[in-house]
């Protein structure tokens, strides 16, 4: 057995013993309390591993002085029984069973840190990835159009009117609610005006434009369409009419706030310059015609 230890152990992997104090201490090793005789061929448990060394003195207590194989006297020291296994059969099973558990060991430290990287790498694809989106967003694409809803003169000034009345009159005179037109009726008048000057496919695709324009407006009233003054009476009118689409609620007063918002929110959907300048041209034809039924589509002081 011993011509199988190697004479020196730093050149096969051994890391270098832990230097001790001279007052060696017993250890919870699970190892069996034996006692050796000097000269003894022995292994020791130091950091984690069995090495090879020989008993050069028996002390009291349990205490044996030993030289580790193939190292320097420097790195003699006194040990515990406790740290001692004798040379044979058992030694080398614990001693490959300590360098399983060790590989082990090493092998987890690598891959919870090809883990950590990875995961860190992903962050930063995905930091990336957002930062490209982002930039994919923003930039312009090619043969997209920037939609322009310019709102006429009067249409503007009632937009005016309808912010002084509320936010800057103590207490803000909120519009009554529902209202009578409201924004589906107020669409529909135009959509039956529009018919018979329109081919049928024509009007299908208007109807389309504005069914989707109601969406819109369902969706975005109570984000941002309503002033702070006006929540109180929304939230009461939901209460009281869980089942209402506010469509059918609100009237051209919120229909204009919609249309100073729409650029922004279609400007997402990067539209193509056709689609974009179709929806623009119909847009401006229903202004002319919110322009037109001004007097009966707004609330009159």
């Amino acid at each position: 057995i011993h011509s199988s230890i190697p004479a020196l152990p730093s050149l096969i992997g051994y890391p270098m013993p832990k230097k001790q104090p001279s007052a060696a201490v017993p250890q919870d090793t699970g190892f069996e309390l034996l006692d050796y005789e000097e000269g003894e061929d022995v292994r020791t448990l130091d950091q984690g591993r069995l090495y090879p060394a020989k008993v050069r003195r028996v002390g009291q207590d349990g205490q044996y002085f030993i030289h580790y194989q193939g190292w320097s006297k420097k790195w003699d020291r006194w040990v515990h029984c406790s740290l001692l296994l004798k040379e044979g059969p058992a030694a080398d099973k614990m001693s490959k069973k300590l360098m399983a558990e060790e590989q082990q060991r090493q092998e987890t430290a690598a891959r919870l840190k090809r883990e950590a990287r990875a995961d860190e790498k992903s962050s930063q694809e995905k930091k990336k990835a957002r930062i490209d989106h982002q930039r994919d967003v923003e930039a312009p694409a090619q043969g997209t159009f920037e939609l322009k809803l310019p709102l006429p003169f009067t249409l503007k000034k009632k937009l005016v009117e309808d912010w002084e009345r509320i936010t800057q009159t103590s207490p803000g005179q909120v519009v009554p609610l529902p209202r009578t037109p409201c924004v589906k009726g107020i669409i529909d008048e135009y959509l039956e005006s529009k018919k018979e000057r329109s081919s049928s496919q024509n009007h299908q695709r208007l109807t389309e434009l504005f069914g989707g324009l109601r969406t819109y407006f369902d969706a975005a009233l109570p984000i941002t369409l309503l002033y702070r003054q006006e929540r109180a009476q929304y939230y009461q009118y939901v209460q009281d009419h869980p089942d209402a689409t506010m469509s059918e609620v609100y009237g051209a007063e919120h229909l204009l706030r919609l249309f100073t918002k729409l650029p922004q929110i279609l400007g997402r959907a990067r539209l193509a310059s056709v689609e974009a300048a179709q929806l623009q041209t119909n847009l401006g034809e229903f202004f002319k015609y919110m322009q037109r039924q001004a007097t009966d589509l707004f609330t009159q002081e």
